[in-house]
C-alpha cells in the first residue's frame, strides 16, 4: 500500500478523500472536519426522507387493506 501524503491548501476533493486521514490532527483541522460535516448533514437528511417515505407508505398500505381494496387481497 502506498504512503498517504497531506494534501495541499486547494486540492481536489478526490484526492483528498484518496488521502483520508481523521487520525492526523493537522489533517482532520485542514480537511476532514469539514468534509465529515457536509457528510453527516447530507446523510441525516436523505436517511431522514427515506424513513419518512417508508414510515407512509406503510401508513397509506395499511389503510388500503383495511377498507379491502382488491389490489391486496
Amino acid at each position: 500500500m502506498s504512503e498517504l501524503k497531506m494534501p495541499q491548501v486547494g486540492a481536489s476533493r478526490k484526492e483528498i478523500v484518496a488521502n483520508w486521514q481523521p487520525e492526523n490532527p493537522e489533517f482532520w483541522e485542514k480537511f476532514g472536519k469539514k468534509i465529515a460535516k457536509q457528510n453527516l448533514v447530507i446523510s441525516t437528511i436523505a436517511l431522514t426522507l427515506a424513513f419518512l417515505r417508508m414510515v407512509s407508505m406503510g401508513y397509506h398500505r395499511s389503510t388500503i387493506k383495511w377498507r379491502r381494496f382488491p389490489l391486496y387481497n
